[in-house]
């Protein structure tokens, strides 16, 4: 007498899927409650229809021989997009369309606008890190901050506001309006592809990609316009470049992440020592990928420093670190909202955080590197990475809660990405 076939559980990615989902929702419902027609509250309704299919098409396959694993794949896939377009990307247009409606600085994370005017400062021929913004749209974040630090300083590197300049230019004449969020939501789905391209089994894929793109914390940063993705896109394209040892590729890919956010700066000795050790100690091979690495950050950064050396090291040296005459103020999660909270300092006062660094962070950096000389993998490329500038963000002068999705998805390449050997 046969057994009847018990119908299997869903599969971890299936689980992902409709987690991510649930914590979605609210901040989908909340963004659409401020648009019109009110018909659009229909959308977390239809997520939550897509993550029913898609459980649907995850249990019912594995149930029936005759349907390979490929072909449920490709369903889910479709299903997954869908996710991705109504969760990631819908929240970021109805904002953009809210702006548009309204004014330059509303709907919007001031970065937005400040990278907005720093492309227009240089169109104009002025330097984005000599001018203030105080007669930019900035200004009504002036009363939000007394100390006027946005005002002041642009603490972005180059290839922020430089790279979205064709852009900009297209847009103006086509559309008659620009939003630096079309960037990054396209770097964003761009991401989701080359995500896809690390594991190769088919459920890390999903996994992977689920993670990623409907990670709540990222996309709520995302809607607003925080540049976070560009960094990310391009550090994760740089991993993928040497997953496929395609090494020019990534000395400039990781070339432009130097000469986008600082937080890259950290990646520099373990991927030099990947380098080193993947070629068996070949210094000339390793010289021509750190040449070219030197050469992208030279042509984005020398006419800065001809421009106005000491703008430039007060914006994005001297700023973030408190040593400027009007500095980021001490905050968020970290150290240093600690000591601010326990009135310890003033979040304006200097605070020698180096010492942190000194005893912790790079005693902490030699170690994750003997471990990778051993080792050297892209695995423990980035769980150096990861470990590193997870403690050195900590142990600073702030931690905003976008800090997290750094290390959160770097360690989602290193569970789901195939990069162990």
């Amino acid at each position: 007498m046969h057994k009847p076939k018990v119908l299997p559980l869903p599969s971890k990615d299936a689980l992902f899927i409709l987690l991510c989902v649930i914590v979605n929702l609210h901040q989908l419902k909340s963004v659409i409650s401020l648009t019109e027609p009110k018909f659009l509250l229909i959308f977390p309704s239809a997520a939550i229809l897509v993550a029913i299919i898609y459980l649907l098409f995850d249990i019912i396959p594995r149930n029936q021989e005759q349907i390979r694993e490929k072909d449920a794949f490709k369903w889910k896939m479709c299903m997954l997009g869908i996710l991705i377009l109504l969760v990631g990307v819908l929240p970021g247009g109805l904002r953009i369309g809210l702006r548009l409606q309204s004014q330059p600085h509303k709907f919007c994370h001031d970065g937005v606008v400040q990278t907005e005017e720093a492309m227009k400062m240089i169109l104009q021929g002025k330097n984005p890190y000599i001018e203030d913004y105080f007669q930019t749209p900035m200004k009504h974040w002036a009363d939000k901050w007394p100390e006027s630090t946005t005002l002041t300083h642009y603490v972005y590197l180059p290839f922020i506001f430089i790279f979205p300049l064709p852009f900009y230019l297209a847009c103006k004449v086509l559309l008659g309006w620009f939003d630096l969020r079309l960037i990054y939501l396209a770097v964003y789905l761009l991401t989701i592809f080359l995500l896809l391209k690390f594991p190769h089994d088919y459920c890390d894929k999903l996994c992977l990609v689920t993670l990623f793109a409907l990670n709540p914390n990222f996309l709520h940063y995302l809607s607003w316009g925080v540049n976070d993705i560009l960094l990310i896109g391009l550090l994760i394209l740089t991993i993928y470049a040497l997953k496929i040892k395609n090494f020019l590729l990534s000395a400039l890919s990781f070339g432009l992440a130097l000469v986008t956010k600082q937080f890259a700066w950290l990646l520099i000795p373990f991927y030099l020592l990947y380098l080193y050790r993947f070629k068996e100690k070949n210094k000339t091979s390793l010289m021509k990928k750190v040449l070219v690495i030197l050469l992208v950050v030279l042509i984005f950064v020398v006419p800065f420093l001809a421009w106005d050396y000491a703008s430039f090291k007060d914006d994005v040296i001297d700023f973030p670190s408190g040593r400027a005459k009007i500095s980021w103020p001490m905050g968020g999660w970290g150290i240093g909202g600690t000591l601010v909270a326990l009135k310890l300092v003033k979040p304006t006062d200097y605070f020698p955080y180096w010492i942190f660094y000194v005893l912790l962070v790079f005693p902490l950096m030699i170690f994750l590197l003997w471990r990778q000389y051993r080792y050297n993998t892209l695995s423990m490329v980035l769980t150096g990475y990861l470990i590193t500038l997870f403690i050195f963000q900590y142990f600073s002068r702030y931690f905003h809660g976008n800090y997290l999705d750094y290390p959160f998805a770097f360690l989602l390449l290193i569970i789901f990405g195939d990069l162990k050997k």
